[in-house]
């Protein structure tokens, strides 16, 4: 039957089946299906560990990933595409670290929104031979074609930070969580436009989300464990 789940229907379940799940349908595994989803392979990218992904804040068809080398010394790749996947363009940033044999995570990738040719990342490398390039940023202004390391050991402090958000929203800022910390910045981290003591309601954090539309408003994930929300005039 054209609705039943025998084989050969065409909404069926089974085998042959036009949307169904099993063998021969058009949305088994490795192809597009019919819900719109599809495989989209790293194309000229290492075999990674850590990754983030990022969508493009007016490009529908454009995304970003920021990808960690899984094996040897670590190394940073990045990834862009202007057509959903189809073409992936990917270049390497060079190592995190000169430390064989370490791991690295990404604690935060993503497009300034009213800029889209300005991205950050923060990086955290472990184990680190030096505490000062534990935790780093990188940031580019060319839209991701060449990046810029910025250390953060001795600007930022508890030391080392734990999480960097892109905050999107009328005032475009990025926003960085140290523990009982928050910082601002509206340079991509050049600079902090403002800092905040958090230490009455949360000692340690371990990520961060501010509202866009009305800055002086965040949440924090404290190791208590608790979800505090702060106003500014009241941390």
């Amino acid at each position: 039957g054209s609705a039943g789940g025998g084989q050969g229907g065409s909404a069926g379940a089974g085998q042959g089946g036009s949307a169904g799940a099993g063998q021969g349908g058009s949305a088994g595994a490795g192809g597009q299906s019919s819900t719109g989803w599809s495989v989209v392979s790293g194309q000229a990218m290492p075999e990674w560990g850590d990754a983030s992904i990022v969508a493009h804040p007016t490009s529908p068809t454009s995304f970003a990933v920021l990808v960690a080398q899984k094996f040897g010394t670590p190394g940073i790749w990045l990834g862009t595409t202007t057509d959903l996947g189809k073409k992936v363009s990917s270049s390497y940033l060079g190592e995190a670290s000169s430390s064989p044999g370490g791991s690295v995570t990404v604690l935060g990738f993503d497009y300034q929104s009213d800029n889209p040719q300005n991205l950050a990342a923060m990086l955290r490398v472990d184990p680190s031979a030096q505490l000062e390039q534990s935790v780093t940023m990188r940031s580019s202004t060319n839209g991701g074609k060449s990046f810029q390391t910025h250390m953060l050991y001795g600007r930022v402090n508890p030391f080392p930070p734990v999480r960097m958000k892109m905050v999107r929203g009328t005032s475009p800022v990025m926003v960085v969580g140290s523990q009982h910390m928050v910082y601002f910045s509206k340079d991509l981290g050049e600079s902090w436009s403002a800092t905040y003591d958090i230490s009455k309601k949360c000692l340690s954090s371990t990520d961060i989300t501010v509202n866009p539309q009305d800055q002086s408003v965040f949440a924090l994930v404290c190791y208590s464990p608790a979800i505090v929300v702060c106003h500014k005039e009241e941390c």
